[in-house]
């Protein structure tokens, strides 16, 4: 199973583009920055150096093929002036921005019709430990104690960002809420506020634990996160992949992810409209398709999608809250849907089966 990858792109004649390509340079002249990230030439070699420094009002950023550390970079402390949780924890930072974020050029294309995703695979990555040590732990396997990654890729403030074209990948979020960084339990891959969120042609894979929304967190959202064309796979330990208000999924695939939570799902269930649609879901353990169906004027649609070979643990393919209440409007849509081989227990579970 694959993904066709989206070819209608808008031309860039008119956009104000920052480039970035790790292997154009080891370093920046601080006194000269303003000149850097205008062209493949003149690239900035790092992601944090190109949105702290490069050209507020660019609309495009594109990315050449390599692997982009969160640790790379003289922009390394964010505009916000934080100090980093921990050694391994400075996401990349967008604030007050409306940009659509590319992957995938060799460095000298000229227009975006020239790139090749497959090509020229480019990583956001986290895993800054090991990123001198070859090979690093296990990372195959997400639930492996001695991987210690970043436990968060980006974070997104006031924005509209669009992400085309990349891979997120090795991150370990924060397994519960209640900690000294209650934050860092949400979205572990991206967490946004006051934003609006959409992902085109991505691969998030070799991620575990968020409390809520590993692939996306969003509080306050403007629009509905939105995510078609793209790959989760071998992640897990997640209490959900995605929490916000809204969210609508197409043409994607979620393959081999692992839950060992008691109340995992893909969709958390603050999710009140959600539109899941021309998906796969493949060989995945451990947990539930649908949020939580005890929401007041919830809309939920499944349509179009194939859930093949998946082993639910018992679990029930929507989990219910602790009480249905009278008078509150729930649209819950199956439609045109496949399941071949699955394992689980029921189509519905409640806590309070007397409101059924």
């Amino acid at each position: 199973m694959s993904i066709t990858y989206a070819s209608a792109y808008a031309h860039a004649d008119d956009e104000i583009i920052i480039y970035v390509d790790v292997d154009k340079r080891k370093n920046i002249d601080f006194f000269e920055v303003e000149t850097y990230g205008t062209s493949w030439n003149t690239a900035f070699r790092s992601l944090h150096d190109a949105l702290r420094f490069g050209d507020p009002n660019a609309t495009q950023i594109w990315i050449a093929a390599g692997n982009y550390y969160l640790d790379d970079g003289i922009g390394l402390e964010s505009i916000l002036n934080t100090t980093p949780f921990d050694s391994y924890s400075n996401p990349f930072f967008i604030q007050n921005r409306d940009v659509t974020i590319y992957g995938g050029f060799a460095g000298t294309e000229t227009s975006l019709e020239q790139r090749n995703i497959q090509a020229n695979p480019t990583y956001l990555v986290g895993n800054v430990y090991y990123k001198t040590v070859r090979p690093f732990s296990d990372p195959e396997n997400f639930y492996a104690t001695a991987n210690k990654f970043s436990n968060r890729i980006m974070l997104i403030h006031n924005s509209t960002v669009t992400f085309d074209g990349l891979t997120f990948q090795y991150v370990v979020g924060d397994n519960g809420s209640d900690s000294d960084r209650g934050d860092k339990g949400r979205g572990a891959f991206i967490t946004a506020n006051r934003s609006a969120v959409t992902l085109n042609n991505c691969l998030f894979q070799h991620g575990k634990d968020a409390f809520h929304g590993m692939i996306v967190y969003a509080e306050n959202e403007t629009a509905p996160v939105q995510i078609s064309n793209s790959v989760i796979q071998k992640s897990g330990d997640a209490e959900n992949y995605f929490n916000a208000e809204s969210v609508i999924i197409e043409r994607s695939i979620f393959q081999e992810l692992g839950n060992e939570r008691d109340d995992s799902r893909i969709i958390s269930d603050s999710g009140l409209n959600v539109e899941f649609s021309n998906s796969v879901l493949y060989n995945n353990t451990g947990f539930r398709i649908g949020g939580s169906l005890d929401k007041e004027d919830s809309n939920i649609t499944f349509r179009n999608l194939l859930v093949l070979e998946n082993n639910f643990s018992g679990k029930s393919f929507f989990v219910g809250g602790p009480s249905f209440v009278n008078n509150l409007t729930r649209t819950i849509s199956l439609i045109n849907s496949t399941f071949i081989n699955n394992t689980y227990c029921l189509l519905y579970t409640s806590d309070a089966a007397d409101d059924l």
